[in-house]
């Protein structure tokens, strides 16, 4: 950005060139150093940047090349100072807005957190604040070694890689969390009970003494894995081995009741295409209304949008347009057939499903009856999972 804003206080002109021999032209200007940028080829001419004291140099090129060159553009300081020499006021307001912008990249104003997941991210937004890394610092008291070091000091088992970036006026914190360490210390003695009733479908033993079969009806409650380990001697006696932790794991199948009743109509939004828009800049933390508009309908949809205004992708400024669109709707009753309300139960049974079991769960079977009751379908489900 800065190199952007250094050609533009110099002044720049864009220039064209055309001609059957523009790569000799392009050769001949590298080999004579001519400072040129963004050169964009076309078929026999090119569209170049060149500085005001490097244009004669462009013309001799030229003239060796017998290409032509035009002078499409002039842009910067110079030129505009030139232009609006004698409009003091708007100069003096453009000086002043650049040194406004200037000042304004010396201090963060947007600060990222990448790579978290277990580690919230309110919690490291308010960990970087007590330590200086907020929007409004300023870039000169902050050091990314420093800040990165005092991360690793606070999450030092959390995370196993971090790093700081300060570009601009964004900071960006990116974190590599670290895996969970297991337990190596030695487990305390333990039996493993159920948690549910259920038939048991499986067993895989690590340590401890089975208390069940496959196919056993277990309650909740009911001891699955003894810790004690025994056997029995020649005699028949039972002789004790010591206790362990118990560890297993058994699978066993599982019924599931839902019941719910699905209306025999829906609601459905019909937007009339009414809508206000309410506009509001946050600037330094202060909301400022722009547009301040009253909303007087029933029923309608909010929409947000939040643009922070920046000058670049690293260059966020501490200016965010705020914009509310309230939308308008109408409720319209539809009523539903009864196949209709069967079919609209089934997906709402099965987004239940969806939401209310984990992933582990195997379903084997749903047992679905539905039951007609006038104005709704009564849905009485047996979910059957391993």
């Amino acid at each position: 950005m800065f190199l952007m804003l250094w050609n533009y206080i110099r002044g720049y002109l864009i220039v064209e060139v055309s001609g059957f021999s523009i790569e000799r032209f392009i050769n001949m200007s590298a080999y004579r150093k001519i400072n040129i940028w963004d050169i964009k080829r076309y078929e026999n001419l090119v569209v170049m940047k060149v500085f005001m004291n490097g244009l004669r140099d462009v013309e001799v090129c030229c003239e060796k090349t017998g290409c032509l060159m035009s002078v499409k553009n002039k842009v910067g300081i110079p030129f505009f100072i030139k232009k609006y020499k004698k409009r003091k006021i708007l100069l003096i307001g453009f000086f002043c807005f650049i040194v406004f912008v200037y000042f304004l990249s010396s201090f963060i104003w947007l600060v990222e957190i990448k790579g978290n997941e277990n580690i919230t991210y309110s919690e490291l937004i308010s960990f970087a604040n007590s330590i200086g890394l907020k929007p409004g610092s300023f870039k000169g008291s902050l050091s990314e070694k420093e800040l990165r070091s005092k991360f690793l000091d606070k999450y030092d088992s959390k995370v196993s890689w971090l790093y700081v970036d300060i570009k601009g006026t964004r900071a960006t914190i990116t974190i590599n969390e670290a895996l969970e360490k297991k337990d190596t210390t030695a487990k305390k003695p333990r039996d493993l009970i159920a948690k549910k009733d259920g038939l048991i479908t499986g067993i895989s033993l690590s340590s401890g003494t089975v208390q069940i079969r496959q196919n056993d009806v277990v309650k909740k409650g009911d001891l699955l894995v003894s810790g004690s380990l025994n056997s029995k001697n020649e005699f028949g006696e039972t002789i004790s081995q010591g206790v362990v932790a118990a560890e297993a794991e058994v699978w066993a199948k599982i019924y599931y009741s839902i019941n719910f009743e699905t209306p025999k109509q829906i609601t459905n939004k019909n937007y009339t295409g009414k809508k206000k828009t309410n506009l509001s800049l946050i600037a330094f933390d202060n909301n400022i209304d722009l547009i301040k508009t009253s909303i007087m309908y029933d029923n309608y949809d909010k929409i947000k949008e939040r643009t922070q205004l920046s000058l670049g992708e690293n260059y966020p400024l501490p200016f965010i347009i705020v914009k509310d669109e309230y939308k308008e709707f109408e409720n319209k009753i539809v009523p539903l057939s009864l196949d209709e309300t069967k079919s609209l139960a089934n997906k709402l049974l099965n987004r239940r499903i969806i939401r209310e079991f984990s992933v582990d769960a195997d379903i084997v079977d749903t047992i679905v009856d539905m039951q007609d009751l006038g104005d709704s379908v009564a849905v009485k489900a047996i979910v059957i999972t391993n």
